[in-house]
Formats: structure tokens, C-alpha cells, sequence
């Protein structure tokens, strides 16, 4: 799976605590600072440049990881065999949004009831304009037959309603959808 560019908390959930709580230390901003320089980096390359105790650079690199701010993918053995962790940043935005907000994919899901009665609703509209039409047997006892099939031709090719109707239903569905993206950003 590709990694997501967008990191999104929502205030309600307990990662937005760590987020705070993680961005509020400055010892960690200050990783996160030396990070950027560089692409990848271990805790004692980041504990010397910054002049700093490994433990801190340890504690706080959990955290950070943690938070998913930074990435410990990578690594190497030294010559004694001890597992080094090389880190490097999540290059992701952080998103905090209010409340938990539903994907496009479940929001389309509310609307599929409205579609299937639009569609039976446009089916409907077929039946009954198809019920109204004259026979043409009708219009040939009062006109002549040449004219009746002209005149049956034109009543059958007139316009389709329901085909009208589930296309101003499925515009009306768009403009709602429209409508609600756009009072949702505003708010």
C-alpha cells in the first residue's frame, strides 16, 4: 500500500493528544528541525549535533514514531552486531479535523436509496406516458392512413419523460451534493 501524504486526527481521538503533546516539546521540534536537513539519520548522529543525552533523543524518537511524524524503516548492524535504526521523516501534512469526518465512498452510500427510487420513479413515468399515447388504430378511422402514420410517428418519437425526469433527478442529486461540499467548507 502507498504511503498517505495526509496524516488526519481527529480531536476526539486519543492521537491528538500524542500530536499536541509531541509538537509541544521542544526537544522534539528540534529533532524534527535536524531531520528535515537530512534524509535519514540514527539517534546518536541527532544526540551529537544537538548536543543532547541519547536517552532524551531515544525517548523522544519513540514518540515521534509514535505519532507517525517519523519512520523507522530502515537499518543496519554495527560491527558488534547491535541493531541501529537509521530515521526518517513521514513527509506527511497534518490534518486535525474537528470530529471524525466520512469518506467519499460512505457518503455516496446515502445517496444510493434516493438513485433506486429515482429509478423506479423513472420507470413509473415510462409506464404511465406509455399508457397515454393513442393507439394508432385510433388516429387512422379519423384521418387517412398515410397521415396516421405520420401523425403515430410523431406521438412516439415525442419526448421521453421518464428519461427527462431521471435526469432532472440525478441534476437536482448533483446540486445538492454540490451544495453540501460547499456549506461544509464554509463552516
Amino acid at each position: 500500500m502507498a504511503d498517505e501524504s495526509f496524516l488526519l486526527v481527529s480531536l476526539d481521538e486519543e492521537k491528538s493528544k500524542q500530536l499536541a503533546q509531541v509538537l509541544s516539546n521542544d526537544t522534539a521540534r528540534k529533532i524534527l528541525d535536524i531531520m528535515s536537513k537530512k534524509e535519514m539519520m540514527t539517534e546518536t548522529e541527532i544526540a551529537e549535533k544537538l548536543k543532547i543525552p541519547l536517552s532524551t533523543v531515544h525517548y523522544n524518537m519513540a514518540l515521534l514514531v509514535k505519532s507517525d511524524l517519523v519512520k523507522d524503516e530502515h537499518y543496519k548492524y554495527s560491527e558488534k552486531g547491535k541493531k541501529i535504526i537509521h530515521y526518517s521523516l513521514s513527509n506527511k501534512y497534518v490534518v486535525i479535523a474537528p470530529k471524525k469526518s466520512a469518506g467519499m465512498a460512505s457518503r455516496l452510500k446515502e445517496f444510493l436509496p434516493v438513485v433506486f427510487i429515482m429509478g423506479v420513479a423513472s420507470l413509473a413515468v415510462q409506464f404511465l406516458s406509455s399508457q397515454n399515447n393513442p393507439a394508432p388504430a385510433a388516429l387512422k378511422t379519423e384521418m387517412l392512413a398515410a397521415e396516421a402514420d405520420m401523425a403515430a410517428a410523431a406521438i412516439q418519437s415525442g419526448p421521453n419523460y421518464a428519461l427527462w425526469f431521471l435526469a432532472g433527478s440525478i441534476m437536482a442529486l448533483l446540486v445538492y451534493f454540490v451544495w453540501t461540499r460547499i456549506a461544509l467548507k464554509t463552516k
